[in-house]
């Protein structure tokens, strides 16, 4: 489903004022409460996945940091760069995750705005106030989770490239190791083992 316009403030008072219908104004209302629910809801499920992009470049890295003495004995000159690479873009994931996970100012309804003393004379009027203070709430927090989600997106790229680049330098190693195996079997000489025998 492609992503409707925004619509400004302006607009949302000129379509509410333009109701008259009771029954209408009731379903905006609970509408609208369940889309706050869901705004809020989706908020939270990429702050979740930013914890986890958080988590995951980490353990990258720490991976990278402890086995470092291993891998570097064992590998050769590209060794050194391809963890490089995946260490730098791991730390880049967690920055990105990190920034998604940051706190931001949300629009939310005030005492003030809670009991208007301008509207609480009148259902109706009531109700569409409620309304427009549910759709700056909401507006609200879908700015924020837009930009929650452009922040995680990129977190998600620089990951995917930690991953890429740590498995490559697996397969690095294993060849490297493959190829230090071969020289050893095609340098063995069988006849010194035998002098030694004889001796």
């Amino acid at each position: 489903m492609s992503r409707s316009p925004q619509l400004s403030e302006e607009e949302v008072r000129e379509r509410i004022d333009h109701t008259d219908n009771p029954a209408v104004l009731d379903d905006l209302y609970n509408f609208g409460q369940q889309l706050e629910k869901s705004a809020i809801e989706h908020i939270r499920i990429v702050e979740s996945k930013a914890m986890s992009f958080a988590a995951y470049g980490a353990a990258i890295v720490t991976l990278l940091v402890s086995s470092s003495s291993s891998w570097a004995r064992t590998g050769n000159q590209w060794t050194l760069w391809i963890a490089f690479c995946a260490a730098f873009s791991a730390v880049i994931c967690t920055h990105f995750a990190v920034r998604a996970l940051s706190l931001k100012e949300f629009e939310y309804v005030s005492q003030d705005e809670w009991l208007n003393a301008e509207c609480l004379s009148d259902i109706d009027t009531l109700k569409r106030y409620r309304i427009l203070t549910l759709w700056g709430t909401i507006d609200s927090h879908d700015k924020i989770q837009s930009t929650k989600a452009t922040v995680l997106r990129r977190a998600e790229v620089w990951l995917t490239g930690a991953v890429i680049f740590l498995v490559y330098l697996l397969l690095h190693l294993t060849f490297v190791r493959i190829a230090l195996w071969q020289s050893a079997i095609e340098s063995f000489d069988p006849e010194l083992l035998t002098n030694e025998e004889k001796c």
